[in-house]
């Protein structure tokens, strides 16, 4: 019994400096993590984006007449899910429009966006 008491110990002992050796990191965030960060702006002075750069183009189309919710809304949060997979921070507004879907005689609402990260400095 004491042997067993002893290697329970001395395993316990090695767990906790091999534990000790190695840097425990949080796991990366999720997609839905980052895009929950995502600032959505509905416009923006070319001076302001001087410190980003951009990292594509934001489109999604949506019928107006959706009795679940606001398109527009739905439309922003499709626009942070698709920027945080491609690593923005910033999403604006280019524009948007109602006109006929392609497929049928509903009206739907059409908006543009373009994702932005912000660039690294020389100090990072």
């Amino acid at each position: 019994m004491n042997n067993i008491l002893q290697a329970a110990v001395l395993g316990f002992a090695l767990f906790l400096a091999s534990c000790s050796a190695f840097k425990i990191t949080p796991e990366e965030e999720s997609t839905r993590e980052k895009a929950h960060k995502i600032i959505v702006a509905s416009s923006m002075r070319d001076a302001d984006l001087l410190e980003y750069e951009e990292v594509g183009s934001l489109e999604c189309m949506r019928y107006a007449n959706n009795a679940i919710g606001s398109p527009e809304e739905s439309c922003k949060n499709e626009f942070k899910m698709t920027a945080a997979e491609k690593g923005a921070e910033l999403v604006v507004i280019q524009g948007q429009n109602i006109r006929k879907c392609e497929y049928g005689t509903d009206d739907c609402i059409y908006i543009k966006a373009k994702g932005y990260k912000k660039m690294a400095t020389a100090l990072e």
